[in-house]
Formats: C-alpha cells, sequence, structure tokens
C-alpha cells in the first residue's frame, strides 16, 4: 500500500510541476506562430537592421541591443546578430545613437617648408 501512495504523490508532484510548464510552452508556441504567420517579423541580419536605420553596420553592432538585436548563439563570441524589423524601426525613431568618430585626418593650415634634397 505505501508503494501505491508513494506512486500517487509522486504524480500529483510531477502534475504540479508540469502543468505551468506545458502552459508556458503553449504560449510560447502560439507566440511564434503568430510571429512565423506576419512577414514583417521575419528577422534580419545586422547589414539590413543598419540599413533600416540609417546608420553604419559598425554603429549597429556597437548598439546591437539597444536596437532589439539578439546572438544566434550566444554561447559564441563572433556569433551573428538578428534583429526585429519593428524594434529596429522603433529605437531608430526613438533616438539617435551617438557613435564617437574616428580618427580624422585634417589639412594643415600652416605651409611647411620644402623638402630640402638629400642627394645634394
Amino acid at each position: 500500500m505505501k508503494s501505491d501512495d508513494l506512486t500517487r504523490a509522486m504524480a500529483e508532484l510531477v502534475e504540479k510541476q508540469l502543468v505551468p510548464l506545458r502552459d508556458e510552452v503553449a504560449s510560447l508556441r502560439s507566440e511564434v506562430a503568430a510571429l512565423r504567420a506576419d512577414p514583417t517579423s521575419e528577422p534580419v541580419g545586422l547589414r539590413e537592421a543598419a540599413r533600416m536605420a540609417g546608420v553604419s553596420a559598425d554603429t549597429m553592432d556597437q548598439h546591437a541591443e539597444r536596437y532589439g538585436g539578439w546572438k544566434v548563439d550566444p554561447s559564441k563570441p563572433k556569433s551573428q546578430w538578428r534583429f526585429d524589423p519593428d524594434r529596429v524601426r522603433h529605437a531608430a525613431g526613438a533616438a539617435v545613437v551617438a557613435t564617437p568618430p574616428g580618427a580624422h585626418r585634417r589639412r594643415s593650415t600652416v605651409e611647411l617648408l620644402p623638402v630640402k634634397d638629400r642627394a645634394a
């Protein structure tokens, strides 16, 4: 008899733990189905997201999380970014991303002396 009670208790415990998980999986399945049904929600790569936002690919890479990007395989450091087009458009319209400018060469306004021929 104790074996039947133990089996029943285990079944109840498993049921208590599985019901929330089953509900969450069903919710996620419906969410994924809705995303797949809407062609505008198809994830895009880094270059396309940068084009949509009107920024360079380097800027998009530096601020990918701000634009709602996620790594395809987060365990790999050089994994590719994916973006939801709607989130990219929303983030691009919400704020301008400031990227520090690279080193720019400016022309000098000072006249330099001519180079002397060393052979002479």
